[in-house]
């Protein structure tokens, strides 16, 4: 259902990967590795349409995701390496803002019970730029909690989490999976994924450049 073919991308006249191909349906996981600057952040940006690939295509539901954006978005959740919060809103203005991008309404006592859970209640009114990076990091996946999204690509996503956070992060995305959806994410921690629905890509393998990049 998701699908990349021969993805190749250059920057700065540099080719950082080439070659790259990998299949994903239901219930099933990848997981984007590479040293820094090996590309992976771009690769996660082309694999969302944020950027192109100088070759190759990226396919939903067999169609090219540049033909049909918005059968593709409107299952896509891209969470990247920043939060992707506005530090002047709070916890549930900002939860509410991107609701509101999918024709939906948050439920307050929905809200209280997320919050409890993740370690955030009582800072909801608080404005986010007043909280610490975990706390921002845990409001920016409470996303997660209130997607219907099938397909989540997550850059990073266990920054600034404690031992506690990175538990119940692993949990809720081994839920996704059970319930059919889909993961692509880079981590330089591990998670603890069901092997069978895990599969993983090294961008190491597909360097055709041995000039030094950053991401």
């Amino acid at each position: 259902m998701f699908e990349a073919i021969d993805i190749c991308y250059q920057r700065g006249g540099r080719r950082l990967f080439a070659g790259l191909s990998f299949k994903l349906g239901q219930g099933q996981a990848l997981y984007i590795k590479g040293e820094n600057g090996a590309g992976k952040s771009s690769l996660l940006k082309l694999l969302t349409g944020v950027s192109q690939a100088d070759q190759g295509d990226v396919l939903w539901q067999g169609k090219s995701i540049r033909h049909d954006e918005y059968a593709f978005h409107s299952n896509l959740l891209f969470i990247g390496h920043k939060s992707g919060l506005n530090i002047h809103l709070n916890a549930l203005e900002n939860l509410a803002w991107y609701q509101r991008i999918d024709n939906l309404e948050i439920e307050q006592e929905h809200c209280k019970d997320i919050f409890k859970a993740l370690g955030l209640y009582g800072f909801e009114d608080i404005p986010v730029g007043k909280l610490s990076a975990g706390q921002q990091r845990r409001i920016a996946l409470c996303r997660l909690l209130f997607s219907k999204k099938r397909l989540w690509v997550l850059d990073e996503p266990l920054v600034s989490l404690d031992q506690s956070g990175v538990q119940l992060f692993q949990s809720i995305l081994q839920n996704h999976l059970m319930q059919g959806g889909m993961l692509v994410f880079t981590s330089h921690q591990e998670l603890m994924i069901e092997d069978a629905s895990l599969q993983s890509i090294d961008l190491g393998d597909y360097k055709t450049d041995s000039s030094e990049t950053r991401e």
